[in-house]
């Protein structure tokens, strides 16, 4: 080991000290579940950054509104990216154009206003669905764009690459600099094209206009971009839908989408929908996370997989003609039937439910301010110490994958 890689390692060691000393005695049992070396492949790329390896890994976060919302996704990706290289934001969707709530450090804008909004959620869906499990459509003949990260919150995100994303009917992006020049390409798998914008200098913003479509009967869909830099590091693209559920990502179409993101590792982060269905069954449920499993690692054999459960939470039911908070009594049974798909199927699992205490565990998380006013959803400062939780127990597994190999 070079002496510059021992004095990385051994800042690694004093920083995952420090969580561990911070939380321990809460979460003793904070650690990702999987076979030893089940996520070697991914803790192998990631020890090539800290050689300053010429290296770019893209992980995929899917999930619900706990996804969508990016306070626990977004200190993720810092933490990371402060461990391993900052390679860029990663994707953005056009999320606040459907009327829904993005994440706080990035905006996606258009003066256009007629748009007809896709979402994975939709019984029918009005659009083809993009990697983000949304996308926007318009019969407009021109539309304009202005997105980039925002000034607080999006600072280290400046990016000298932008990759925009979208359906092949439309003749592709008009920049408004001149010196600006774009690469279209075809992206097969997924079926998108891809404009991709290089920029002289690290930029916060960019506009650009789509004028022209193939044909003037058809609408044209858009899915988001990604925003890079020109660094080695990890790109970490977080995408989730409020309301979404396994089955909803459960299609061939979609995962082929996330192809074109070349993702090394899958994080999923789903299940509190599930648990609030009215006629929740367990084994209903078992049977549609069993096929997801099986698309995702059909579609991807040699990306790693990491499935999180859901913490508990309250429902709101009517009692004595009153609608009262209760402990939902699903969310133990969904967390049981994840983790045990995950072992079935050999991924790698968080389970969050049973760190978090398990049965009963929601009542100190709401008085402790960590679940918000709807008792469903966290605080920002609740989201901000699950993602300290998840980024320590895989920084274990990284210590625990590195140590066993350098013993062999």
């Amino acid at each position: 080991m070079t002496k510059q890689k021992q004095s990385i390692k051994n800042r690694l060691t004093c920083t995952i000290s420090i969580l561990f000393l911070s939380i321990a005695f809460a979460f003793s049992n904070n650690r990702i579940e999987s076979d030893s070396q089940y996520l070697s492949p991914v803790i192998s790329a990631l020890d090539s950054l800290l050689c300053q390896n010429d290296t770019v890994i893209n992980i995929v976060h899917l999930g619900d509104s706990h996804v969508q919302a990016g306070f626990f996704t977004g200190v993720i990706r810092k933490s990371l990216q402060s461990t391993f290289g900052n390679a860029g934001r990663g994707f953005i969707a056009p999320l606040r154009i459907t009327k829904t709530n993005e994440p706080t450090d990035y905006f996606f804008y258009s003066s256009n206003k007629d748009w007809i909004s896709g979402k994975v959620i939709q019984n029918r869906q009005r659009t083809d669905i993009g990697p983000a499990g949304m996308a926007i459509a318009t019969y407009k003949d021109s539309v304009d764009f202005t997105l980039g990260v925002t000034p607080r919150n999006g600072a280290p995100y400046r990016f000298s690459k932008m990759i925009f994303y979208r359906d092949t009917l439309s003749c592709g992006i008009c920049v408004t600099e001149d010196s600006l020049s774009v690469t279209t390409g075809f992206h097969p798998r997924s079926a998108m094209n891809t404009d991709t914008i290089r920029f002289n200098c690290p930029t916060d913003t960019i506009r650009f206009t789509i004028s022209e479509k193939i044909a003037k009967q058809d609408s044209v869909t858009m899915y988001g971009a990604s925003l890079l830099n020109d660094s080695c590091g990890i790109v970490y693209h977080s995408m989730g839908i409020n309301g979404a559920e396994y089955k909803d990502y459960t299609s061939e179409s979609f995962i082929n989408k996330l192809s074109v993101l070349n993702p090394a590792l899958i994080i999923v982060s789903l299940g509190t929908n599930e648990s609030f269905r009215s006629n929740y069954n367990e084994t209903r449920f078992a049977s549609e996370l069993d096929l997801f499993i099986t698309m995702l690692k059909e579609g991807y054999p040699e990306v790693k997989i990491i499935l999180t459960t859901p913490p508990e939470c309250y429902s709101r039911v009517v009692r004595n003609g009153k609608r009262i908070f209760i402990q939902n009594p699903n969310t133990e049974s969904v967390s049981r039937v994840i983790t045990n798909k995950a072992k079935e199927h050999n991924i790698a699992y968080w389970d969050l439910f049973t760190i978090y205490g398990g049965k009963g565990s929601s009542k100190r998380w709401f008085n402790e301010g960590w679940l918000s006013k709807d008792r469903i959803h966290f605080t920002a400062r609740g989201y901000a110490r699950q993602a300290s939780m998840f980024f320590e127990a895989f920084m274990k597994q990284f210590e625990t994958i590195i140590d066993t190999s350098a013993e062999q």
